[in-house]
């Protein structure tokens, strides 16, 4: 190349120096960040479902999940015991929200099922504010089999969002440490975490496992917290969205 004279285009060439830049060392994204760029990208969400970070919990704010509320069936059109509808609640992500005519209409999605769910103009305008993109919420109203659709439809009376159920219900804290996953238990670590959310009303018990022994220790009461959604992204952080559980007394009654 050098006789005849030719040039590299990715060459520095004999006499240039390597030259080296640093890499900026970055916090990894979060679950939630990661899935909501991938469907901002991809248009489809790969490393899971917005509402797996919630299934535990989804039960315990509403009355069941989506597949347990549509678990019943009639027998055949025309003979529907549900057509007058009953009151319930379920949790899920806002999908494909649209209008018709004078109402609005969006499904709720929760990883495995879906239900439609119908808002009129009234209850629209009291809660479009909570019905955008990647909001995850509880829906409570009148659910009533529909001959029409063939499917389950929830009429919307209360919408609520579910990091502020969770953060007024839950009662516990479980925070799992296993050696495999986490190493040795860093106090000051963790103790940095929680700091920020005392005083509160959920006791926090720590589950550690070793290979050859495991015991479930309770905080003291000075170490009650408030289970907000930024304290379940800081857990996620160091154990994973599968390291801890919150534990609720009651469940949501319909």
């Amino acid at each position: 190349m050098r006789d005849s004279g030719q040039v590299d285009l990715f060459g520095s060439g004999p006499s240039a120096t390597p030259q080296t830049t640093p890499v900026k060392v970055i916090a990894d994204w979060t679950f939630r960040l990661k899935l909501v760029a991938e469907r901002e990208s991809l248009g489809l969400y790969m490393s899971g479902h917005p509402f797996d970070e919630y299934r535990h919990d989804g039960p315990f704010v509403s009355s069941g999940t989506i597949g347990s509320l549509k678990s019943a069936r009639p027998a055949a059109k025309g003979d529907n015991p549900w057509s007058g509808g009953t009151i319930g609640s379920a949790a899920g992500l806002v999908t494909n929200l649209r209008k018709r005519g004078g109402r609005v209409t969006f499904d709720l999605d929760d990883g495995i099922n879906q239900i439609e769910v119908t808002l009129f103009q009234e209850a629209y305008e009291r809660f479009q504010h909570m019905l955008t993109a990647h909001a995850i919420v509880v829906v409570s109203g009148k659910l009533r089999f529909d001959d029409f659709i063939d499917d389950w439809r929830l009429t919307v009376k209360d919408i609520y969002d579910i990091d502020k159920m969770i953060e007024q219900r839950a009662t516990n804290l479980v925070i799992r440490w296993q050696q495999a996953g986490n190493g040795e238990l860093d106090a000051d670590r963790l103790k940095r975490v929680l700091e920020p959310y005392r005083p509160g009303s959920c006791d926090i018990s720590l589950f550690f496992r070793r290979d050859n022994a495991q015991a479930r220790v309770r905080l003291g009461d000075e170490w009650s917290v408030r289970p907000s959604r930024e304290l379940r992204e800081k857990l996620s952080e160091i154990v994973g969205h599968n390291g801890f559980r919150f534990i609720y007394k009651n469940a949501m009654s319909a």
